[in-house]
């Protein structure tokens, strides 16, 4: 699959095989899609805490608002930022996030961007330090559900070409 069939296959898919498992090859893909996104300066401000267990993804769930979706997906990747790192770490984390919702459609595999949730329950769930940032988390799983695409702003009001 081509960067193009991927961007253009990608959905918010919020409905999972339910016990479904990533294989160990499958989650180092994931993995090391979001190790290669590019940061400012390289320092990549941010790290990933992969929820598989039930009792932790059911527990996610209830921090994220509506979200009981993600307890039927495979893994939760929590994206923690270090705002000490860098002033640009939300943008840097959501760069590496993107690598791997984009190595998920590559895969076969759904997911879905969270960003609707309590981050101090997070941060108490997770044991994330005060000083760091829960930025975002992404579910991925076997989707149950192929969504269509949801339609877009035309390319002519998205951009400006001077």
């Amino acid at each position: 699959m081509d960067v193009k069939a991927a961007i253009e296959a990608r959905r918010s898919v919020r409905s999972y095989v339910a016990g479904y498992k990533l294989s160990d090859e499958e989650l180092k893909a994931l993995m090391r899609a979001a190790q290669l996104a590019p940061s400012v300066k390289n320092i990549q401000p941010y790290y990933f805490i992969v929820a598989v267990s039930d009792r932790v993804k059911k527990r996610l769930s209830e921090a994220a608002w509506e979200a009981s979706f993600i307890r039927d997906a495979s893994a939760i990747f929590v994206i923690v930022g270090r705002p000490r790192d860098s002033p640009w770490y939300k943008i840097d984390a959501a760069i590496a996030g993107e690598h791997i919702v984009l190595q998920a459609v590559e895969l076969g595999l759904g997911s879905c961007w969270l960003t609707a949730f309590s981050r101090d329950l997070i941060k108490s769930i997770l044991d994330i330090p005060p000083e760091e940032d829960v930025v975002a988390m992404i579910a991925v799983g076997k989707p149950a559900e192929h969504p269509p695409q949801v339609p877009k702003k035309p390319v002519e009001e998205l951009f400006k070409v001077i």
